[in-house]
């Protein structure tokens, strides 16, 4: 099977993986999203235990331990979300999280437990919370609302989409060279000019948010996947790899798709709060 054929087989399964988990029920957005992750906090787990100063010699273990931690503060602050569990829950997340110090406390081969339970709190603030709050974005309204979601994505592919295809043709002007040399600035503005018209669009097609809403939501977008798209590169860059896993053939893994989204998801649910 050639490169294409299999890149053309994930992106397709991808997509209607995607839209099917979006748009059947809040339940099964909520079930997408909380495996994504789960998956994400096991790919970053394997990822950070290439750093020296962090060597696991119970990594099977401690995979399991933070994906299921994590999978529990998304749950939380998911449910919250939907409405079906009160507010007041949210408190038991930072118990959650303390669980992972006095997990090192027990764990008499850990050399350097500090660095290693600041990982992991990164990788929960990183993937889980970001992934639960599509949920908050979604069900804000007290009625489901999946347009917003994939609103939201369109505006991220758009944006990517655009910055690539004019990139690769005139880019000249690095970005930000030293974390992504192949990141133009004809490129970025291309994304940028991409996402706007969308997000006009987007005002007269998904009702679920005003025209402005759209507007603020693809500001966002372009600032701040632009961003997350590089933080990912310079986690990539430090640990000298080029993928951060193998789970979608062709494509990379969790945190390549979802690089933008993580970063971005907070600002957009800020902005819909906020009006």
């Amino acid at each position: 099977m050639s490169s294409f054929t299999q890149r053309a087989i994930t992106a397709v399964g991808f997509l209607v993986v995607m839209i099917t988990g979006i748009y059947i029920s809040s339940y099964s957005l909520f079930a997408l999203f909380g495996l994504i992750s789960f998956l994400g906090v096991w790919e970053y787990q394997t990822l950070v235990a290439l750093y020296p100063f962090n060597q696991h010699t119970a990594l099977l273990r401690d995979k399991w331990i933070l994906s299921v931690m994590g999978l529990l503060v998304y749950a939380l602050i998911g449910l919250v979300s939907m409405h079906l569990l009160p507010l007041w829950v949210l408190l038991f997340i930072l118990p959650i999280i303390f669980l992972l110090f006095i997990k090192e406390l027990f764990d008499a081969k850990s050399p350097n437990p500090f660095v290693r339970v600041s990982l992991n709190i990164t990788g929960l603030l990183y993937l889980v919370v970001p992934l639960a709050l599509i949920n908050t974005i979604a069900n804000e309204s007290n009625t489901f609302e999946p347009n917003r979601i994939m609103g939201m994505l369109l505006l991220i592919w758009a944006n990517d989409t655009g910055a690539y295809v004019l990139g690769s043709k005139i880019g000249k002007t690095p970005f930000f060279k030293r974390i992504s040399p192949k990141k133009t600035w004809e490129g970025t503005i291309s994304g940028m000019i991409t996402t706007l018209i969308l997000a006009a669009i987007l005002g007269f097609v998904f009702k679920e948010l005003s025209v402005v809403q759209w507007y603020g939501v693809a500001v966002c977008v372009i600032i701040f996947s632009t961003l997350g798209d590089l933080v990912e590169s310079m986690l990539k860059r430090n640990l000298g790899i080029k993928d951060s896993g193998t789970i979608l053939p062709g494509h990379g893994g969790i945190l390549d798709r979802f690089d933008a989204l993580l970063l971005v998801v907070p600002y957009i649910a800020l902005w819909i709060l906020m009006t």
